[in-house]
């Protein structure tokens, strides 16, 4: 096997984890939306709601717990974006 064997085209920090579940964007807008994947370092979410949302600006969402007691709020930095007919797919980079 040949070193570039293992050079991946993937550009992406942290390996990516299936992570389907509903979470609610509380800032710039609020709406409800779905985690598809989730890493150390971001989240992927997809929307039906298409307001406010651009490359480089922040963003605030809760995530509840499974049990629905409780809600963990985290913000990042919206770093990509991707439009389809009926929804929204957007990439964030975690800040805390």
């Amino acid at each position: 096997m040949s070193q570039s064997e293992f050079i991946y085209q993937e550009s992406r920090r942290s390996i990516r984890l299936g992570w389907k579940r509903p979470i609610r964007i509380v800032h710039p807008t609020q709406h409800p939306a779905y985690a598809v994947n989730a890493s150390a370092t971001g989240l992927l979410i997809d929307t039906a709601f298409d307001q406010g949302y651009r490359v480089g600006a922040e963003i605030s969402v809760l995530i509840p717990h499974m049990n629905g007691e409780y809600q963990i709020l985290v913000k990042g930095q919206i770093v990509r974006t991707e439009r389809f007919p009926n929804h929204l797919r957007i990439a964030v980079n975690l800040i805390e």
